[in-house]
């Protein structure tokens, strides 16, 4: 079995994995309840009494008076601390976040398995089109420190499954990109949001030359992010990775990554906003890229699971780079998030 195979049945088998665990981290429908949602109905137990269902979960409460209210099932979208307590305020800032709000914040304390494909038709200097898939798991991890108590471990590795070259067709190639990691050291969140600083890394894990640097690379990276204006979210996460070791008939590199971030927060679940693709500048040759992208996304549930879903186009005129960079193309995401309960 050749290494696409493999590496295509290990992505499907980590997509069952983080489906199971989503939904082992629900509430379970209460199996003994009978009634819709609203209704008031006799508990099967002795002199329990009268209760009413408010959702499809087990979440239902004695109705003292014998007066019946309309309950509505618990939102997704519904305000929850970053103790994950619905309903309680947030014992770093006094503040409600909803599960919208912490899956388009990229320091959020929230667990996520992401999984993203971009489709690439054109690219300059280049013959074919590219396309890729981008695992990427989020991971907090408390720290013990009082100055940064939480970090945000971020790894990142891209499957080429089929890439572009400017040699033509016959050199294009298939296969494993270099594995990126950002690690990120977050204070205490404040009323207007927060930052974090930490290293980023590089592993020369590709498993044909065309599709890594070759270089071990390490630098600096950090994020800051404003949450003051109700909806809306500004900020940027800056990254420097730099060339270390590795091959040494291979360049060296310094590359800045730059990511703004600009996001607007709708009802149910919708939100739209600047893309995720980086604007970036090699330092030792001149090369970059400045792509125009925006997203538009939904938190919603696949099944039972909370699921954070996007589709990003995104353009790159001629003079907005230098030296093969994609044109145009467009990015799907499928983000699980795990909420502590």
């Amino acid at each position: 079995m050749n290494t696409m195979k493999k590496t295509i049945i290990t992505l499907l088998a980590v997509l069952a994995v983080s489906t199971a665990l989503a939904g082992e981290n629900l509430p379970k429908p209460d199996p003994e309840f009978h009634g819709n949602i609203g209704e008031t109905f006799q508990d099967s137990k002795p002199d329990a009494g009268s209760f009413r269902r408010r959702s499809a979960y087990d979440y239902y409460a004695k109705l003292d008076d014998g007066l019946v209210q309309r309950a509505l099932p618990p939102s997704l979208f519904a305000a929850e601390s970053e103790s994950g307590s619905k309903g309680t305020l947030g014992s770093e800032h006094n503040k409600s976040r909803s599960l919208l709000e912490k899956a388009t914040d990229p320091t959020s304390i929230l667990t996520q398995l992401q999984f993203q494909n971009i489709f690439v038709p054109n690219t300059y200097d280049a013959d074919g089109y590219s396309n890729q898939t981008i695992l990427q798991p989020v991971l907090p991890i408390p720290t013990g420190w009082d100055l940064f108590p939480m970090q945000i471990l971020r790894p990142t590795l891209p499957l080429h499954v089929h890439s572009a070259d400017p040699d033509g067709p016959v050199e294009e190639t298939s296969g494993l990109g270099d594995l990126l990691v950002i690690d990120l050291f977050l204070p205490k969140r404040a009323e207007w949001g927060t930052w974090g600083i930490g290293p980023v890394a590089i592993f020369p894990t590709a498993s044909d030359d065309r599709l890594g640097q070759g270089k071990w690379q390490l630098g600096p990276a950090a994020v800051v992010l404003y949450s003051g204006i109700k909806n809306w979210q500004f900020g940027g996460l800056v990254q420097n990775p730099i060339s270390i070791a590795g091959d040494s008939d291979r360049n060296a590199v310094s590359t800045l990554l730059v990511q703004p971030i600009a996001t607007r927060h709708f009802k149910d679940g919708w939100y739209a906003g600047w893309g995720e693709i980086p604007f970036s500048y090699e330092w030792l040759n001149g090369d970059y890229n400045i792509p125009l992208n925006m997203r538009l996304g939904r938190v919603t549930k696949l099944g039972n699971a909370p699921v954070n879903m996007f589709i990003e186009p995104f353009y790159t005129p001629s003079s907005f780079q230098r030296e093969g960079q994609s044109e145009w193309g467009i990015k799907f995401n499928l983000t699980f998030l795990f909420p502590k309960k």
